[in-house]
């Protein structure tokens, strides 16, 4: 810095030497003043002012930032700023190494910019590479910056074992531009933090270059992770096990106490286990596992043991990965196991995710009402009871299912639904001749297609119109029903200027909705204001909210006094719930499971655990233990009806058939003098009776399993837990008419003696037969 001084110093002096020696020159040749002030001017530009000098020493460098696009690999974004003076250059230049060195006075490429004390602009490169730019304020005062620019990551890395010495590791490295600098390792578990290769690991010896190929040899056996630098400090890491051959063991043993019971320990001697899964069958490999068998949910360790329950006889597979790749398989055939005869083959239910047209797969989902085995190509659910599978593709096939005993069902799967070819158009105009009238264009599809703003579509779903007022050009989007779109210009050149009052239509939604619909009336001229209606700036739109359908005449006035009358029809607008009805199957006490349906009067829309029917109109779930739980059902456009599911009639254990239960929640065939002790013993579950002691009595009431139900004891007419006289007088008085002596319900069911359905004169001779008897 000193002798930079010095040298300004001299150079000054020098300065004053020759302009002094100038001067006398000139007097003794006796020049002109204004040659003195040219060679001053001269030397001015040559070495620059004293005030000059001192600024570039005083001015600092601008900051200039070079960031990467987030897109484009060969797009940067520069900013350069400076707080007190003017940025006047901006130059990039490709360079081999970091450090190469650029005379950017006479090398590098010019980056247009407008002198400024804030530049932000962007910079496009021609290709991959290292590249520094470079910038300069009005005082002189510079900056650089250096990156590399790749289309991807610029360090490529591969580790691999040598198979006769497990502990040497070939190591292969590769960068696009710059040179490999560092390269260290470490065992996995040492490395604690993103800093750690900073300071510490050992480095690999290797000639730096853009290439790298060496071999390193460990001392023990592990898990390592290598570290890769460049010469601007672009990161790697991988991850190489230095090991014996087959880390994994897997060990299964039965319980003695308890056959059905398998324990299955597993173990690796150098990385964690971080998947588990199990499948039953013979001759299975690890290419199975690929898409197939059960998911043991684990917690990534060395050590691993997990208890499974064997239901029957069979060939038990048990596959493991751990977090470097090693995977093993182990079978143990069980075999002495007591089996249970199951002739019954499953039940399936077949779901599809949607019957609509669609360009996306269609997943099918098979339920079962029991286990089931995997079947190849499809996804078996952790409870075994359930198949899912995604079509790409409109597919007719059958597909056999296993229970786990054998039994086999077949199951056609139909999708037909895929579309993913975009619509043909073709486009026709009302007229190409000059017009003064709007030109209506359509467009023609050869197959189904969605609604567009501001176009008609037609009942077939396979044209649009619309009418053009005035020339225009524009492209619009096509989609058919499956969502495959293509676009179609339309050009109008044909219209000539009409003093005609010409309006269009337009409506914000076509398809059925529960939200507001607003309806805009767009005119050729300037219209006059109109009660009800929102009039534009350019007075050539009229805007309205509706919030009902409706119907109504609509009479339009230009500011020229040109009038029209409009129809607007607005019959698209579902603001009201569906209306909801639940049914369970079966309703009485059981010991099966409950199939609940809501039915709805209208089309709604899936909801999560509940299987759409194909007309969406109900919506089906089996439950195996009695809930409560609340259902909000929505239909297409989003209204929703909140419904109450109560599941309350699954028994702990099912009633005997010692007392009939009728569907309108009456137990009969009780004998006269039967006691409570004896009816419940009779009944087969545990129940509360209305009176808890004594006789049981007709009218009585008894609940289980969260149902109340009306008891009938046979011949006890009038409700004292006899059959005597009085009952038969009372049958007496109920046939012959008595108004105040008509019997009803359990006291009505009594009198059927015969168990016929009706309460009649062969009853009452059946009730007198009895009395006489007794």
């Amino acid at each position: 810095m000193k002798n930079h001084k010095y040298k300004k110093i001299i150079l000054s002096i020098t300065g004053i030497v020759l302009i002094i020696t100038i001067l006398i020159i000139s007097l003794l040749l006796k020049a002109k003043t204004q040659t003195i002030q040219t060679i001053e001017t001269s030397l001015t530009q040559a070495y620059g002012s004293r005030q000059e000098q001192t600024m570039k020493e005083t001015i600092p460098a601008p900051v200039l930032t070079v960031t990467k696009d987030q897109t484009n690999p060969l797009l940067v974004h520069l900013s350069v700023q400076d707080s007190q003076t003017t940025i006047t250059k901006l130059k990039v230049a490709k360079v081999t190494h970091v450090e190469d060195q650029v005379d950017f006075t006479v090398q590098g490429t010019e980056i247009s910019i407008t002198p400024s004390q804030s530049i932000q602009t962007t910079y496009t490169v021609a290709e991959e590479g290292l590249y520094f730019f470079y910038t300069e304020n009005q005082a002189g005062s510079s900056a650089t910056r250096k990156i590399a620019l790749t289309k991807t990551f610029p360090i490529t890395a591969k580790a691999t074992v040598n198979e006769n010495n497990p502990y040497q590791i070939h190591l292969e490295v590769a960068n696009t531009i710059l040179d490999i600098v560092t390269i260290k390792i470490a065992l996995t578990s040492e490395v604690t933090s993103d800093t750690y290769f900073e300071t510490q690991g050992t480095a690999i010896p290797f000639t730096k270059g853009k290439k790298v190929t060496t071999d390193y040899t460990v001392g023990a056996q592990g898990i390592y992770t290598i570290f890769i630098q460049d010469e601007i400090k672009n990161t790697q890491t991988l991850q190489v096990r230095a090991v014996e051959p087959d880390p994994i063991s897997i060990q299964a043993t039965q319980n003695p106490d308890n056959l059905n019971e398998l324990t299955v320990k597993v173990t690796d001697v150098s990385a964690n286990i971080v998947m588990m899964k199990t499948a039953e069958g013979e001759n299975l490999d690890i290419n199975y596992f690929k898409g197939n068998g059960l998911v043991v949910p684990i917690s990534p360790a060395r050590e691993i043991t997990k208890t499974f329950t064997i239901e029957h006889n069979c060939t038990f597979n048990i596959y493991v990965k751990d977090e470097l790749g090693s995977s093993h398989l182990y079978a143990i055939v069980i075999n002495n196991l007591s089996e249970q005869t199951d002739t019954t083959p499953p039940i399936l239910v077949i779901a599809y995710s949607t019957f609509e047209n669609t360009n996306q797969d269609v997943q099918v989902t098979l339920t079962a009402n029991e286990k089931i085995r995997p079947v190849q190509g499809w996804t078996l659910s952790g409870d075994q009871m359930k198949l899912t599978k995604s079509y790409s593709e409109n597919m007719t096939e059958q597909i056999t299912v296993l229970d786990l005993a054998g039994n086999r069902t077949t199951q056609t799967i139909n999708v037909t639904n895929i579309d993913r070819v975009a619509p043909n158009l073709a486009v026709s105009y009302s007229t190409t001749e000059p017009t003064t009238e709007p030109v209506e264009v359509t467009i023609s599809a050869n197959e189904e297609i969605q609604a567009i703003d501001g176009w008609t579509l037609s009942d077939d779903q396979m044209e649009l119109t619309k009418s053009y007022l005035q020339n225009t050009e524009e492209t619009i989007t096509v989609k058919d029903l499956a969502g495959n779109q293509t676009t179609q210009k339309i050009a109008i050149t044909n219209i000539e200027v009409s003093q005609e009052l010409v309006v269009e239509v337009h409506y914000s939604e076509t398809k059925l909705t529960n939200q507001n619909i607003q309806v805009t009336i767009i005119a050729n001229l300037p219209l006059k204001p109109l009660t009800g209606w929102t009039l534009n700036s350019n007075q050539k739109e009229l805007t309205k909210q509706y919030s009902q359908n409706t119907q109504e005449q609509v009479s339009i006035e230009s500011v020229s006094g040109k009038t029209i009358t409009k129809q607007i029809t607005i019959q698209n607008i579902d603001k009201t719930a569906p209306v909801l009805q639940v049914e369970y199957s079966p309703s009485v006490p059981t010991k099966q499971n409950v199939v609940v349906t809501i039915k709805a009067n209208e089309k709604v829309q899936a909801v999560d655990g509940w299987t759409l029917s194909q007309d969406q109109l109900s919506l089906t779930k089996t439950y195996s233990a009695n809930t409560e739980e609340t259902i909000q059902v929505s239909d297409l456009v989003g209204n929703i009806t909140v419904t109450k599911i109560s599941v309350n009639n699954i028994l702990p254990n099912e009633p005997s058939d010692y007392y009939p239960i009728t569907a309108d929640g009456y137990i009969t065939q009780i004998a006269p003098g039967t006691t409570v002790e004896e009816f419940i013993q009779n009944l087969g579950v545990q129940a509360s009776l209305s009176t808890p002691t004594g006789k049981v009595k007709t009218g009585m009431t008894a609940t289980f399993a969260g149902k109340t139900y009306t008891l009938v004891v046979t011949g006890d007419l009038n409700g004292d837990g006899k059959f005597d006289l009085q009952d038969l007088s009372s049958l007496i008085l109920h046939l012959a008419q008595y108004e105040q002596y008509i019997l009803e319900g359990a006291f009505l069911r009594a009198g059927d003696i015969n168990q016929d359905g009706q309460t009649d004169m062969i009853d009452l001779s059946t009730i007198c037969l009895r009395l006489a008897q007794s």
